[in-house]
C-alpha cells in the first residue's frame, strides 16, 4: 500500500519539476527594455539617450523625434515666466507592450515627461 502512495506523489513531483526546467530554460528577452533605460553611450540616470542636467532642449527633442515608439511631443508653458517649463510626449502603437497601462482602452499608455529650466533637461518624469 505505501508503495502505491509512493508512487502516487512521485508522479506529480516529477513532472511538476519538469514543468519548471522547460520554463526556467527559456530566455529571457529584455532588449527593447535595454534599448530604452540603458542605450549605448548613455551613463545613468539616463533615459532613451536623455540625460538630467547634461542633455539640452534641442537634443532632447530630437532623440525624441528620432525614436520609433514616441508619438505626439507637446512643449508645455509656464505662465507667470513664459519659458518653456516641460516636455511631455505620448507613445505611439509600436511602443512595446510593458509602457501599456493595465486596462481595457485599446492601447492606453503612460505619458512621458520631461523638466526643463535654462535650456536644459533637469529630470524625468
Amino acid at each position: 500500500m505505501s508503495r502505491f502512495y509512493l508512487r502516487l506523489i512521485l508522479i506529480p513531483i516529477v513532472l511538476f519539476t519538469a514543468v519548471l526546467l522547460i520554463i526556467h530554460t527559456q530566455p529571457y528577452d529584455d532588449h527593447e527594455l535595454r534599448e530604452l533605460l540603458l542605450p549605448e553611450g548613455c551613463v545613468a540616470p539616463c533615459l532613451m539617450g536623455i540625460t538630467p542636467k547634461v542633455t539640452t532642449v534641442d537634443e532632447a527633442i530630437k532623440l525624441l523625434e528620432n525614436l520609433k515608439w514616441v508619438g505626439a511631443i507637446e512643449k508645455q508653458i509656464d505662465p507667470s515666466s513664459g519659458k518653456l517649463a516641460k516636455i511631455n510626449w505620448t507613445w505611439n502603437d509600436l511602443a512595446p507592450s510593458y509602457l501599456q497601462l493595465a486596462n481595457d482602452a485599446p492601447f492606453k499608455t503612460s505619458p512621458g515627461g520631461m523638466g526643463v529650466a535654462d535650456n536644459i533637461i533637469t529630470r524625468l518624469c
